[in-house]
Formats: C-alpha cells, sequence, structure tokens
C-alpha cells in the first residue's frame, strides 16, 4: 500500500537531480539586491558566507520553501 507524500524505502537519501543547489541559491540572493526591486542588499558581492542543501519535503505536513537567515556583520 503506497503512503502519498511518503518516500519510498529504496529513495536516494540526498536530493542528487535538477535543479542545482547553486542556482536555487542564486534564484534566492539575486531578488534580495537592489537592482532586482529588492531592499537588503546593494550587491550579492555583498555576502561573504553562503551554505545552501537540498533535501526531500518531510511528510505532506511539511510546508515547501527556503529558509534564509540574514545576519549583518558587527
Amino acid at each position: 500500500m503506497k503512503k502519498w507524500g511518503q518516500l519510498v524505502p529504496s529513495a536516494p537519501s540526498h536530493h542528487v537531480s535538477a535543479p542545482d543547489v547553486d542556482k536555487l541559491l542564486r534564484g534566492i540572493l539575486d531578488p534580495m539586491t537592489v537592482r532586482c526591486g529588492g531592499c537588503v542588499l546593494a550587491d550579492d558581492s555583498q555576502v561573504i558566507r553562503l551554505s545552501g542543501h537540498k533535501r526531500y519535503q518531510i511528510g505532506v505536513s511539511e510546508e515547501v520553501g527556503a529558509k534564509v537567515v540574514v545576519e549583518p556583520l558587527v
């Protein structure tokens, strides 16, 4: 019996197919810049540290999306 929203046991442990994680990160950074109408960064060259990973949704109750944390340098 299939359970909708759950991975099959034979599924890979990591999401290794398209889209590439660098493309996903670029899609987050670009809208945050002034040239694209954002208000967080003047230019994405200001970013000094960036971390990203992809994973499968865990269960149907988990929302799909990205978590973004922006911290100013002190």
